[in-house]
């Protein structure tokens, strides 16, 4: 049986400095940048970016944590770009409440919103439902979730957070649909996942939401970042860091 790594990083706030070196050693833990990323693949990073609230209130994945990634990636020769589809505003309002705008367009690396939906089939319930081209068309997908409580689900951290390369209101209408039951709503998100299939997903854990998540909830400091091919073992990891049984997620 194969064995599933999870590494963690000890991070205690987000000087830059800091934070690159912590995403630099969870590629060396993981195997090398080079087991995920190949020169010239265009990487599209996915945070989570659903409000536009400032990095202070823990709601977005950390400016430093996704700048400095874009940085590592451009060193090694890929080409990223940062993307989201957040449910509560646009990528432009999310980006600038963050102060990633400027810092970005400064190493050439462009902020796109997640539209252009084509259609794709889910394997469990064989519905239909719209995927961000944009994200589809990546080469290779990075993962990037924040640690956040969530009054539906519990937390959500990595499995959730793919759900916003689904195009703009579509989100509202499969909550809609699907959040009657979580069985439902939590099957569709790893189909949605495994439609994806990011190469990694690095979670941002050093300052993470507590309380009623995902978006009004309060900042709480844990000091890791959180990294793994495999999402589910990532979430089982940050479930036991934040003191809650990786059972009481739905799914």
């Amino acid at each position: 049986m194969n064995q599933v790594k999870v590494s963690l990083t000890r991070c205690g706030d987000y000087e830059p400095a800091k934070v690159r070196a912590a995403i630099l050693r969870h590629f060396e833990l993981q195997g090398g940048i080079e087991s995920f990323i190949s020169k010239d693949d265009k990487v599209l990073i996915k945070p989570n970016m659903i409000a536009p609230k400032p990095a202070s209130c823990a709601t977005q994945t950390d400016p430093a944590v996704i700048i400095e990634l874009a940085k590592i990636l451009l060193d090694f020769g890929a080409k990223p770009f940062v993307g989201d589809s957040p449910a509560w505003a646009n990528m432009a309002t999310c980006s600038e409440a963050i102060g990633i705008v400027e810092p970005l367009n400064k190493l050439g690396v462009g902020i796109k919103q997640l539209r252009k939906p084509v259609s794709r089939r889910l394997e469990h319930s064989g519905a239909k439902i719209g995927i961000s081209s944009v994200a589809l068309d990546a080469d290779k997908i990075i993962n990037l979730p924040k640690l956040k409580t969530h009054q539906q689900l519990v937390a959500t951290i990595a499995v959730k957070n793919m759900f916003g390369c689904v195009s703009g209101k579509a989100k509202a209408i499969w909550h809609y649909r699907k959040g009657a039951t979580f069985d439902d709503f939590c099957t569709m998100l790893i189909d949605i996942y495994k439609l994806l299939n990011p190469v990694i997903t690095i979670v941002d854990g050093v300052v993470m939401m507590d309380g009623p998540g995902p978006i009004s909830g309060n900042p709480r400091q844990l000091g890791w970042l959180i990294g793994s091919a495999d999402p589910i073992a990532a979430e089982i990891v940050c479930c036991d860091l934040i003191g809650i049984s990786a059972e009481q997620l739905p799914m």
